[in-house]
């Protein structure tokens, strides 16, 4: 429902979470004793949770210069194709929202996950495609690399 309202007035994230405010302070007024009120609180917190994920999400992928563009602009430099899993951008958010970040806190939990490989990956000519995925956002694994043999005969396959 709140999500249909924010569609329909193109508010995107922001909108989103105007309108989860309004209704949260309504439910909190008409709350009866101050168990309610915990508990429109603790759900205040979750909602807002899953709503700064979002507008993270949205702020990594969406914008002309988001971070993974940026990012896959300096691998594209060396020749080497960057793909984040969806998997890994969430959990990049998901970092930045349990940090309390925000926003400013991407670029560093980029830098985390990609500063390792992207000083090995300009030495490396056999590198065709990294693929950073959320074992090496939460786990600190290193990123998938994939062959640029392999990169070539998986392009020519699916062409």
């Amino acid at each position: 429902e709140m999500a249909r309202l924010a569609l329909q007035r193109k508010t995107g994230a922001r909108g989103l979470r105007a309108i989860l405010e309004h209704l949260m302070l309504e439910i909190m007024y008409e709350a009866p004793g101050n168990k309610s009120l915990r508990d429109v609180h603790i759900t205040k917190e979750i909602v807002q949770a899953q709503l700064d994920q979002v507008a993270l999400m949205d702020i990594l992928t969406r914008p002309k210069n988001a971070l993974v563009r940026q990012y896959q602009r300096m691998f594209e430099i060396d020749n080497v194709e960057l793909e984040f899993e969806q998997d890994a951008l969430e959990a990049i958010a998901d970092l930045a929202v349990l940090r309390q970040t925000g926003a400013r806190g991407l670029r560093a939990i980029m830098e985390e996950v990609l500063g390792p490989i992207m000083f090995d990956v300009p030495s490396d000519e056999g590198v065709g495609r990294v693929i950073v995925t959320k074992a090496a956002v939460l786990e600190n694994a290193a990123p998938t690399i994939v062959p640029r043999k392999s990169h070539r005969a998986a392009t020519e396959k699916s062409a």
